[in-house]
């Protein structure tokens, strides 16, 4: 949409002469008035009295920004207005509630300068002084990361010296002690050479002896190397079969029972084919099962979509789009039941939704139309015909605009020849409708020859003047009927 250039500040008619600006008579009824005041033609004075009140309302708006509150306005939740040079913002529907009182329910402040907002502090939100250094105690500054950084550049450095030096704690003089985080002292050290020298000595004298014992484990060993490989020939034997069993087992877990089963997983497939079930009576389809069916278990019980069978086409960003059919629980206050659901979304968000009520009634995110492009919405319904019973007028509407209208004239003793007769009807018609008038006895006269005559030049869509004629001296209690062709609407 392109910008709109910025109005002037030029008010309409404020510098009209004396007597060039008239008060509307009434702005609530607006240009209906004219009919009884001016002949159905609006003055000069009245438009410069609109126009110039136009202009001050947009000019009013211009200088304040947002309206001021008045207590004879109706708001609604949203609703923004000043009040006393403070700016507020409605929190729900209201009317005459001022906006600065007290812990009010309809009104909440709605933008604040900065000379309004404190200063934070451990137990008041506000605005947070900054601050680079780790050398101060205050509870209202917060640090920046720089301070941060400078923080770790003094851990790090920390770090690397103490990994240096070897603590009292870690040294040992133990030579028996199985620690991995300790280190020998030279007493340890000392110790441990002197055990070495001991049984070096014990060693040598063992070695003589155990010299003379091989010879005789390693006869031993022969045998015992035959006996050995005879065993790991039967174990591999076993283990091989442990395996087989293993591998069959697990086949036999993965597979789908034919006689019914559950999955954990998301099941992908290229078509499912089904025999007929769960078929019968409508009344049975809540406790009996279908060729594919979602259980109530896992569903919400407010508030929420649930999809029984959904399609997707195409991909996002691609003018991708999903068509969906399911039920939709109860939303609102309170508990019951809810609506079936056909959903058509799209990957931007944009969805519409078709709802099956549990009543019978259907309602469509749109209009309805035949296949030759008939609109449900434009279609005519028997409520567009109007009829109206009014004093002696009886009104009909029709949905073109037409609008046909009867009235009945009583004359009682007579008429005055010549004399210009009028009345109002009793709906307006936008302008000067065809009428036909015709007379009615009510006395037994031989014959009734009196002649009504439209006068053109003063008759209008509110008002029909006429006058009678009679070329005979009857006269009596008589009725004339008049018919009104017209539109209501143009």
């Amino acid at each position: 949409m392109a910008l709109v250039n910025k109005p002037d500040e030029s008010i309409f008619a404020s510098s009209a002469k004396q007597g060039e600006v008239d008060n509307f008579p009434d702005l609530l009824r607006g240009w209906g008035v004219t009919f009884d005041q001016t002949q159905g033609i609006p003055p000069m004075e009245w438009f410069n009295f609109l126009f110039k009140r136009l202009d001050e309302k947009h000019t009013y708006l211009m200088q304040r920004g947002l309206p001021e509150w008045s207590a004879t306005q109706d708001y609604t939740k949203g609703s923004c207005v000043q009040f006393d040079g403070v700016s507020y913002r409605a929190l729900k529907d209201s009317k005459n509630n001022r906006p600065n009182e007290s812990e009010s329910q309809y009104w909440v402040r709605w933008g604040f300068t900065l000379s309004e907002i404190a200063q934070a502090t451990l137990t008041q939100y506000g605005i947070t002084k900054l601050y680079t250094g780790y050398d101060s105690q205050s509870e209202d500054l917060a640090s920046t990361p720089k301070t941060a950084y400078q923080l770790k550049q003094l851990i790090d450095s920390n770090t690397r010296a103490l990994g240096n030096v070897i603590p009292n704690s870690k040294k040992s003089s133990a030579v028996n002690s199985n620690s991995a985080d300790t280190v020998a002292t030279s007493a340890a050290v000392k110790t441990a050479y002197d055990k070495g020298v001991e049984a070096k000595t014990a060693a040598d004298n063992a070695q003589r002896t155990a010299n003379d014992g091989v010879s005789k484990a390693n006869a031993a060993q022969t045998s015992a190397n035959h006996a050995k490989s005879a065993a790991d020939t039967a174990q591999s034997t076993a283990n091989d079969g442990v395996s087989k069993a293993n591998a069959a087992n697990n086949n036999a877990n993965g597979r789908v029972s034919k006689a019914g089963d559950s999955l954990t997983g998301i099941l992908h497939t290229v078509g499912i084919a089904s025999t007929h079930f769960g078929h019968g009576d409508y009344s049975s389809q809540y406790t009996s099962g279908a060729p594919f069916m979602v259980e109530a278990t896992g569903s919400k019980d407010r508030d929420t979509y649930h999809p029984f069978v959904k399609g997707l086409v195409r991909s996002k960003g691609r003018y991708g789009a999903g068509f969906s059919l399911g039920y939709t629980t109860k939303q609102g206050n309170g508990d019951g039941f809810g609506r079936g659901i056909i959903n058509l979304i799209e990957d931007n968000g944009t969805s519409k939704n078709w709802g099956f009520e549990h009543n019978g009634d259907f309602y469509s995110a749109g209009d309805v139309r035949t296949s030759s492009g008939k609109s449900l919405n434009t279609a005519t319904q028997f409520s567009d015909f109007i009829y109206q019973k009014i004093g002696n007028f009886e009104v009909r509407k029709y949905p073109d605009g037409t609008m046909i209208q009867t009235n009945t004239v009583n004359f009682r003793g007579g008429y005055s020849h010549g004399t210009v007769y009028s009345f109002n009807w009793a709906v307006s018609f936008v302008s000067a409708p065809m009428v036909f008038g015709s007379s009615k006895a009510i006395q037994d006269f031989s014959f009734v020859d009196r002649s009504q005559m439209d006068i053109k030049t003063k008759s209008n869509g509110s008002t029909y003047y006429y006058y009678l004629y009679d070329p005979g001296a009857e006269q009596g209690d008589w009725d004339m009927q008049f018919l009104a062709i017209g539109r209501w609407k143009r």
